[in-house]
């Protein structure tokens, strides 16, 4: 059987290092980075107006640049 588990150190620092200590001793692990799904957006699509964001919210392109950004801070667990 085989477990995919997907961490956020951006959200809880030192989870994945903690998860990797936790299971290595019963488990065979592979770390697989995961990498940007997107590229930040063009200037031209940047450039478009938008509605302005619920407070505490993000506008389209700060949306898709947080999302790019979290990507390459994730880390991916597996175990066979």
């Amino acid at each position: 059987m085989s477990i995919i588990v997907e961490t956020h150190d951006g959200l809880r620092p030192g989870a994945l290092a903690l998860m990797m200590e936790r299971f290595s001793p019963t488990h065979d692990i592979t770390r697989v980075d995961q990498q940007p799904k997107m590229a930040a957006l063009p200037q031209w699509i940047r450039s478009l107006s938008q509605p302005r964001p619920a407070a505490g919210g993000l506008g389209m392109a700060q949306h898709a640049d947080a999302v790019a950004g979290d990507a390459a801070e994730g880390g991916r667990l597996t175990s066979d």
